[in-house]
C-alpha cells in the first residue's frame, strides 16, 4: 500500500522536488533490495534449522507494520530510507518463509502444485489491490495519512490471522 506510491510521498508527504525525490526513491529502492537479500538469507535458513514457521511470518508482519510507521511520524527523507531498510527485511522473511508456511500448512500432498498455484494468485490478488486501497484512502483529502494507517491495519491483521494455525509450529 505505500511501495507502490513512495514517489508521491517523497514529494507530496516529505516535500521533495520530483528531481530530489526520484534520486531518494532510486538509492532507498537498491537499500530496499539489499536488506530484503539480507532478510530472506538469515530467516529461511534459521526457519528451517529451527523447524518454525509462525514466529517469523507474525514477526515479519510486525516488522513491516513498524517499518510503515517511520514515514508516518518521520516524514523525512531518512524516514523513507529507513522505511526502505526496515521494510526491506520485513519482505525478505516474510517472503523466504510464508511460501514454507503455506507448503506446511497444505492439507493434500497430491494437490499441492494447484494449491500453491491458487494461494500465489492469492498473494499477487492483494497486491493487485493494495494500490487501490492506498488511492482511496488518498483521496479522502486528509492526505497520506489514511494510507499509512490502512498498511499498519493490514500488516497487523495479517499477523493476527497467522495465530490461529495450528498445524505448524
Amino acid at each position: 500500500m505505500i511501495s507502490s506510491y513512495q514517489l508521491y510521498i517523497l514529494t507530496d508527504h516529505v516535500g521533495l522536488s520530483k528531481t530530489r525525490a526520484a534520486a531518494v526513491l532510486g538509492i532507498n529502492s537498491v537499500f530496499f533490495l539489499a536488506t530484503a537479500i539480507v532478510g530472506s538469507v538469515v530467516s529461511g535458513p534459521l526457519s528451517d534449522r529451527t523447524g518454525r514457521r509462525k514466529p517469523f511470518v507474525i514477526g515479519s508482519s510486525l516488522v513491516a507494520l513498524l517499518a510503515i510507521a517511520i514515514p508516518l511520524f518521520w516524514a523525512t527523507p531518512a524516514g523513507m530510507t529507513a522505511f526502505s531498510c526496515v521494510g526491506g527485511l520485513a519482505f525478505g522473511c516474510y517472503y523466504a518463509v510464508d511460501a514454507a508456511l503455506m507448503a506446511d500448512i497444505l492439507p493434500d500432498q497430491e494437490s499441492r502444485a494447484k494449491d500453491l498455484g491458487i494461494l500465489n494468485v492469492a498473494n499477487t490478488g492483494g497486491q493487485a489491490l493494495a494500490p487501490v486501497a492506498s488511492s482511496v484512502l488518498v483521496s479522502l483529502g486528509a492526505g497520506y495519512g489514511p494510507a499509512f494507517v490502512g498498511a499498519i491495519a493490514a500488516c497487523a491483521l495479517g499477523a493476527i490471522l497467522i495465530f490461529p494455525i495450528r498445524t505448524v509450529r
